[in-house]
C-alpha cells in the first residue's frame, strides 16, 4: 500500500512572497509545484485553451506569430469579475488535471507531501482539495512598494488586481499556517524552516 502524500496549499496575497516561500522549500528538497506558471504556460502553448482564449478575448490577444500577449490578456480579463471568471474556467481544469499527475509523480518517488503554489485557491474552491493550506501574509505598504518597485505594476494595476482576490485577513483565517514575511529575506527563510518543520510533524503523523 502507498503511503500518503499530502497536498499543501502555498497561497497569499498579490506581492506577499508565495513564490521565494516556494523556492526556499525548493531549495530544502521539498517537492514544490508552482501551478501559476502551469496556468501560464496552458494559455500560452494548449491548443484547445488558446481557441477557447482567442474566442472569448480576442484573435489579437496572440501575435501574428502565436505568441500570447500576456499584458493585453491581463487588462482584458482582469476588467471584471465576470472577465476573470471566463479564463479562469478555460485554465483550471488542465492546471488541476497537471498538477493531479505530478502529484502522483511525487507520491511515486516516495514523497510525503508536495507543496503547490497558487494565486486563487480560496477564490476557486480548490483549497478543498488539499490536506493543508498555508498562507504567506506581509504588510500592505511593503506589498506595494516591491510590486512597484520589483515588478513594475502600478497603484492602478495593483488596485485591479486585489479586487480579484479574497481579501487577505481572510486568507489567514482560513489558513492552517501562516507564514509572516515581515522583515528581510533571512527572517523570512526562518519562516520557512518553521512551515517544512511543521510539515515533517504533519506528514509523520
Amino acid at each position: 500500500m502507498k503511503k500518503k502524500c499530502l497536498r499543501v496549499g502555498l497561497t497569499g496575497g498579490f506581492g506577499c512572497g508565495k513564490s521565494t516561500v516556494r523556492h526556499f522549500l525548493h531549495e530544502q528538497g521539498v517537492a514544490t509545484i508552482d501551478a501559476d506558471t502551469l496556468a501560464r504556460d496552458i494559455a500560452a502553448t494548449d491548443a484547445i485553451a488558446v481557441a477557447r482564449i482567442k474566442e472569448a478575448f480576442g484573435d489579437d490577444v496572440y501575435s501574428a506569430d502565436g505568441e500570447l500577449q500576456r499584458q493585453l490578456l491581463a487588462r482584458r480579463a482582469f476588467a471584471s469579475p465576470e472577465r476573470i471568471g471566463q479564463l479562469n474556467r478555460i485554465i483550471h481544469p488542465r492546471v488541476r488535471a497537471l498538477v493531479d499527475e505530478q502529484v502522483a509523480g511525487y507520491r511515486t518517488q516516495g514523497h510525503r507531501f508536495v507543496v503547490i503554489e497558487a494565486a486563487l485557491f480560496y477564490e476557486t474552491g480548490w483549497y478543498k482539495k488539499m490536506d493543508y493550506m498555508a498562507v504567506v501574509t506581509a504588510p500592505e505598504d511593503k506589498r506595494r512598494t516591491w510590486l512597484e518597485k520589483k515588478r513594475g505594476f502600478s497603484q492602478e494595476e495593483i488596485d485591479r488586481r486585489l479586487q480579484h482576490q479574497l481579501p487577505l485577513q481572510e486568507k489567514e483565517a482560513k489558513a492552517d499556517f501562516l507564514i509572516r514575511n515581515e522583515g528581510d529575506l533571512d527572517e523570512l527563510r526562518r519562516e520557512t524552516r518553521k512551515f517544512l518543520e511543521w510539515l515533517q510533524l504533519k506528514a509523520a503523523g
